[in-house]
């Protein structure tokens, strides 16, 4: 799609990325789709292949990848990106813009100020105080995105903690909360899936950690947990993908009561997560974004309706707590650890999974989607 082909008053999200799993991003065009609000909601990433330049996502969502030139250097790509955005979209007759990241926030001001749009700053996580920041780094990318988010009519935060951590120090305006909670047609059965795929016995409790295998999730104290447990009826499934998979790997070949299940297709996540009997979200205090975090796998394991183990991270351990979901560990020691799942082994698993389901019914996507329509109630052409 060119911008010459573009209608009046559409919608532009902008982030670095090639949009091949982004499910936040996702759930937020379609629910504006679904709104009606505009015409047509174009996601802009780009690509280093030709064959995922342009594809339409549904029925008036298109993602648009701008072509990198494969010769240079990373940083150079992404300011080729940045450039490339400007004069393929600044002239159009955009009527907002979603940002969706603080490196993609100049240049999403820039586009606004040039076309007149509203803008929205959606970060995905406490961009200042992410783990992959450098700390000599952070001084001045909290000045850059406290001096641009005041060009935000709305910005939309992942959690509350870390909304409160930007209303304290960067005053946005009209800050919303929209939780990550997954969208689902029906809420799946439970199942016999992963004890059908690895021929684990019936009376065997299954704990599943889910999503990326990277540093700061908890995996090494998740893994000598089940280790230590490995005489008990018990086990560990690893379901993702990541620069950890080779740990990963060498547990299950060291350790008979842990197993690896590759990264599936969102749509079928759901499903097999409702074959487990626990889900494990342990994140390490590694970094201010990662203390505040509610992860989407919580909110995946309490859609398909089991009960969770968390790591005393503030945010989700008064929300486990609150709900009655699951178990808060006292630390991030693998002790702690050891000491929720046996907990969890001997507890009578019925009234926790009843739990759950009055939270699901609670945290629903629908209602999360209509919180975020909010931001988009006023938004008007600049003058």
């Amino acid at each position: 799609m060119t911008s010459n082909s573009l209608p009046d008053k559409y919608n532009i999200h902008v982030y670095y990325s090639q949009y091949l799993s982004e499910s936040r991003i996702f759930r937020h065009a379609k629910a504006l789709e679904k709104s009606k609000i505009f015409p047509m909601i174009l996601l802009i990433g780009f690509t280093c292949s030709s064959k995922l330049a342009s594809t339409q996502f549904s029925e008036t969502v298109f993602i648009n990848r701008i072509m990198l030139p494969g010769f240079l250097p990373k940083a150079l790509k992404f300011l080729y990106w940045n450039i490339a955005l400007l004069i393929l979209y600044a002239r159009t007759k955009v009527k907002c813009i979603n940002c969706h990241s603080l490196t993609c926030l100049p240049v999403s001001v820039l586009l606004s100020l040039f076309s007149r749009a509203r803008l929205i700053y959606e970060p995905h996580e406490l961009e200042t105080e992410k783990i992959s920041l450098p700390s000599i780094l952070k001084p001045i990318f909290f000045f850059i995105e406290r001096y641009l988010i005041k060009f935000a009519d709305t910005s939309v935060f992942v959690g509350s903690e870390i909304k409160s951590w930007y209303v304290k120090h960067m005053d946005p305006s009209h800050p919303l909360v929209v939780l990550n909670v997954p969208h689902y047609n029906s809420f799946p059965e439970p199942n016999q899936y992963f004890r059908n795929y690895f021929g684990i016995e019936s009376t065997t409790k299954i704990y599943l950690y889910q999503g990326l295998f990277s540093d700061g999730r908890g995996l090494s104290t998740i893994i000598d947990a089940f280790h230590f447990l490995s005489d008990h009826d018990i086990c560990l499934i690893l379901l993702g993908f990541g620069p950890s998979l080779p740990k990963v790997l060498n547990s299950v070949s060291n350790c008979p009561n842990i197993y690896y299940h590759p990264a599936v297709d969102p749509s079928e996540l759901l499903d097999l997560t409702a074959s487990a009997d626990f889900g494990l979200s342990f994140v390490e205090p590694k970094c201010l974004s990662y203390i505040y975090c509610m992860p989407n796998k919580l909110f995946e394991y309490i859609a398909a309706g089991i009960p969770v183990i968390v790591s005393p991270l503030k945010e989700q351990a008064s929300f486990v707590k609150n709900l009655s979901i699951g178990f808060v560990a006292e630390s991030h020691s693998v002790l702690s650890l050891i000491s929720c799942i046996k907990s969890s082994a001997v507890t009578n698993q019925v009234d926790l999974v009843d739990c759950v389901h009055r939270a699901r019914k609670k945290y629903d996507h629908s209602q999360e989607m209509q919180v975020y329509l909010r931001a988009f109630q006023h938004i008007n052409p600049r003058p």
